[in-house]
């Protein structure tokens, strides 16, 4: 359905939103009591190619007290070797180290176990390294 805010007309169909995206909208449409609004929940599978370099995004949620995620993207098939390491220097954790196809991986970092402060996570493939901190809170 289009809403109305300040006189101006936006147009938020699953249809709008899939065409200006270039996806197939998917999903049965579900009419809201008490409004005008039909809602169509949709899934969208994206798939996305892999890197031409290695890539790292921030740790999320940062900080964290738990388990936190980094999306790594691997450009070639090959070893690829993550490791968290404390403000010493010291290897604390290794989520990752062996032999990965080229695309993103998702890594899950488990900081329950460690102390609270700042740490590096690196990620190695080949020749190229990426860095990221991360921050543990209690």
């Amino acid at each position: 359905r289009a809403v109305r805010s300040g006189g101006q007309t936006l147009d938020l169909t699953v249809e709008a939103l899939a065409a200006r995206d270039g996806i197939a909208p998917t999903g049965t449409p579900v009419f809201v009591p008490g409004t005008d609004w039909t809602v169509r929940m949709a899934a969208v599978v994206v798939e996305q190619d892999a890197p031409t370099a290695l890539t790292l995004e921030p740790v999320s949620p940062n900080p964290t007290r738990g388990t936190a995620r980094v999306r790594v993207g691997v450009p070639t098939p090959g070893v690829v070797t993550a490791a968290v390491f404390d403000v010493r220097g010291r290897v604390v954790a290794t989520p990752s180290d062996g032999e990965q196809s080229a695309g993103w991986l998702d890594l899950d970092l488990d900081a329950g176990s460690l102390a609270a402060g700042v740490y590096v996570v690196r990620v190695q493939t080949g020749t190229e390294v990426a860095t990221q901190t991360m921050t543990v809170v209690r």
